[in-house]
């Protein structure tokens, strides 16, 4: 008997441009649909917002009222004074004051800049008897570090602003200390109705309660936090509602309570599986796009061979009885107890592994299965499970494996042991081992139907402990069950000690 190397192939090849689009059409239904995303407040973005920072930068913008506000002009229009203020300052520079004005885009800062170009003195002479006037105003512009004293007509055609503002401005420097005028208070007040900080707290508090899930599929590259599937946002506040109920609280608002869940990066369903560099590609620029077309175009290539070449394998081995392909994945972690008490919401669950591997021929799936207590879900857990599946096969000479990229379990040289180990071995007849990725963030594989098939069969089901996860799996489908062994730790062999060994062989 004649026996070969482990080979590792990744799926791989150009295909013509009509191809190329087919695929991305479809992609495009399947992947590229839009998920709705949860709200978060962005102030820069509302239309009031919007409105004053136009307001403030001199630009054209429409009023509350809805009437088209003009933007703001430098008026190139001479004064009639004795000083001759257009002979001081020509329109060029005056065009270059009103620009640096307006650019300050803050009210608070454009009055600082009225503030220190008029100087407000007590009025010592009047022309009127019993005359109101107590301040005389000195109206300048600094042009060249140096001080230009304009007329007041000059001044507010210039900046094209009105006495009121100047006034405003003037009366706040004189509240403030050290002739800078006071902040402006509007919106600045505390609401009537805000929930106190204690109130906050206890709300914060209560949604920390709950414990936390990890990321099954891409907990490396996210930050946010995952509770269990079986929690939402209204379930939590009405599991809230009861708890201030309890502790004699009063609750805020389910609008509040909501965003303080955005706040924290609070997550409920399932992550996408391998995140897909389609996705970053779609959210580029046009420019950027551009720049990234050919790289794009070639990952479609990628993902349609790798398809197209699982598709041919299966053909051939329902031609070929000697050749064996299936696919292998872990399902998310299954929790338990898996009940809707108002109690289990706060308790952290116990997790139970499920690694499937499907028959392409067959249409036959395997589960192995066992809690958290008794293994983990690493390379070893991988290599002895499929170990175990291949040691049961009989008459196949050539086998081919299916999995996604994930280094921790699948792509790793622990794996190539026991591949190397079963290949060497005298008592199976497997001579060829083709170990084959699809491209990241399209590996749909037949498994993930069995994991959709078992979520679908817990909807409705009590599970208390790991062994009713196992009745789910095995009653989940009616029509050629699935077969499920229950893994111990005593099951699990020590594949990383063999690939040592060879290493350093």
């Amino acid at each position: 008997m004649t026996s070969s190397l482990v080979q590792i192939v990744r799926p791989g090849g150009i295909i013509n441009t009509q191809e190329v689009e087919k695929s991305s059409i479809l992609e495009s239904k399947l992947d590229g649909q839009k998920v709705k995303r949860c709200k978060r407040k962005i102030p820069e973005n509302w239309k009031k917002n919007i409105r004053k920072m136009k307001k403030n930068s001199g630009a054209t913008y429409i009023s509350s009222q809805g009437k088209n506000v003009p933007s703001k002009m430098c008026s190139t229009e001479n004064c009639k004074c004795q000083r001759a203020c257009h002979t001081k300052i020509d329109n060029i520079k005056r065009q270059k004051i009103h620009l640096s004005f307006w650019s300050l885009g803050s009210i608070e800062r454009q009055r600082d800049f009225i503030v220190s170009n008029v100087l407000s003195t007590e009025a010592t002479v009047s022309r009127v008897t019993n005359s109101r006037r107590k301040f005389t105003l000195n109206y300048s512009f600094m042009v060249n570090s140096q001080t230009i004293n304009v007329c007041q007509p000059f001044f507010l055609r210039t900046l094209d602003i009105s006495d009121k503002m100047v006034r405003t401005a003037l009366k706040k420097a004189r509240r403030g200390v050290g002739n800078i005028p006071s902040p402006d208070k509007r919106g600045r007040h505390t609401p009537s109705n805000k929930f106190d900080e204690h109130s906050m707290k206890f709300a914060n508090d209560h949604i920390d309660s709950f414990p936390k899930v990890p990321s099954h599929w891409c907990r490396k590259d996210t930050k946010k936090i995952y509770l269990e599937t079986i929690l939402n946002k209204e379930k939590m506040y009405e599991l809230y509602k009861q708890h201030c109920l309890e502790n004699q609280e009063k609750p805020i608002g389910k609008t509040s309570y909501k965003e303080l869940i955005l706040e924290k990066n609070i997550s409920f369903h399932k992550p996408r599986k391998d995140q897909c560099w389609c996705n970053k590609y779609e959210q580029l620029t046009e420019e950027e796009q551009k720049e990234k077309q050919e790289e794009y175009e070639e990952h479609v290539n990628r993902k349609y061979y790798a398809q197209e070449e699982k598709k041919s394998d299966k053909i051939k081995a329902i031609e070929d009885s000697r050749l064996h392909v299936c696919t292998f994945d872990f399902q998310a972690v299954l929790y338990c107890p898996l009940v809707l008490g108002k109690p289990v919401f706060y308790k952290r669950k116990l997790g139970s592994m499920n690694f499937t591997i499907h028959n392409a021929v067959t249409k036959q799936g395997y589960c192995y299965f066992w809690p958290e207590y008794e293994g983990n879900r690493g390379s070893n857990e991988v290599s002895t499970c499929l170990y175990s599946y291949i040691s049961n096969l009989s008459n196949v000479h050539h086998l081919i494996l299916y999995s996604d990229c994930c280094p921790g379990q699948n792509r790793n040289s622990v794996l190539v042991a026991m591949f190397n180990y079963i290949i060497t071995s005298p008592d199976n007849d497997i001579r060829v081992i083709d170990y084959k990725f699809l491209e990241p963030g399209h590996t749909y594989m037949e498994c993930d139907n069995m994991h959709s098939t078992i979520e679908r069969a817990s909807e409705y089901a009590k599970i208390y402990t790991p062994d009713d996860w196992q009745n789910v799996i095995r009653l989940a489908r009616k029509d050629n069950p699935y077969k499920v062994k229950v893994m111990e730790h005593t099951d699990f062999l020590d594949f990383k000690a063999l690939r040592s060994t060879i290493i350093y062989m």
